[in-house]
């Protein structure tokens, strides 16, 4: 537990990474990692939330995402994912 606290505490907070990582002299490399996009469906609401807020801007302000689906259908659609899986494997074994 502590060398997991250790090693949190060396990584940056914003990318994840260690310096020990791009340096080559303590084992790491130069190349061990390379920028690759993501785009979030979440992020972009936020962003776009963010930009048409009415006018109304206030310093730190920041959006978050709230569900707009129930507990009770969670549960449904796993149920279903189950029966899903389940019928599937009898498929599978005639």
């Amino acid at each position: 537990m502590l060398a997991f606290r250790i090693e949190s505490g060396l990584r940056c907070q914003l990318c994840g990474t260690a310096e020990w990582e791009w340096d080559p002299k303590q084992g790491g490399s130069k190349f061990a990692y390379e920028p690759v996009g993501h785009d979030c469906k979440g992020c972009y609401v936020k962003e776009v939330a963010q930009q048409t807020d009415e006018g109304e801007r206030f310093p730190g302000r920041t959006f978050r995402l709230r569900p707009t689906r129930t507990v009770e259908w969670a549960q449904s659609m796993v149920k279903r994912q189950r029966r899903e899986q389940r019928r599937s494997r009898q498929r599978g074994a005639e």
